[in-house]
């Protein structure tokens, strides 16, 4: 299951990059519009690493194109979670901690998917509604409560002990943020 996240997560990043650099990039965000939305979201440096050096950005022509990019950045963070989570299984043979990544792996599998929902509503522009971007919403929050909970597993249940995705977390964390700001500008 997880391989098959893994290919559906690349090829909706795939999908994205085409959709994107299908438009001409005459129309596409100033970066000074880019610099000034990156102020907003209270992470400057990560959001001008992961949206305004993002090879993307150049024919991103709006915020729901930011959406997008935001959104498949997360994707990318679940896909590098199941990566992290293959590596570290083989080093693991504490009962505990094995239980602990089989939760996580789930966990990500469910946010993986929540994101996607997200993505494929962050498409839609012509007709949009107010219900749509509260969908959107609320599946970027169902995706980073998933990856709260695989990160809270690693204190419950036994010992506390370090997960070996707090990288990935705190990553998902700031990228929903990300993407809670665009919603929030858009229907503002």
């Amino acid at each position: 299951m997880a391989t098959m996240l893994i290919k559906h997560i690349n090829c909706l990043s795939l999908l994205v990059v085409v959709l994107l650099f299908a438009f001409p990039s005459s129309n596409a965000m100033p970066v000074k519009e880019i610099h000034s939305f990156c102020k907003e979201t209270f992470e400057l440096e990560f959001c001008m690493q992961y949206i305004g050096k993002n090879t993307r950005i150049a024919a991103a022509r709006d915020l729901s194109d930011i959406f997008l990019i935001a959104i498949s950045e997360a994707q990318i963070q679940m896909t590098n979670a199941i990566t992290q989570i293959d590596r570290v299984r083989l080093q693991y043979d504490d009962p505990v901690r094995k239980n602990r990544l089989s939760v996580c792996e789930k966990k990500y599998e469910s946010a993986g998917d929540s994101f996607h929902k997200a993505w494929e509503m962050g498409q839609k522009k012509i007709g949009r509604t107010m219900e749509d971007l509260e969908d959107m919403f609320n599946q970027t929050q169902a995706g980073l409560q998933a990856v709260s909970d695989c990160q809270d597993e690693w204190a419950k249940n036994g010992p506390k002990q370090e997960s070996p995705l707090t990288l990935q977390y705190n990553n998902v964390q700031k990228l929903s943020q990300i993407a809670r700001v665009i919603i929030k500008k858009i229907t503002s």
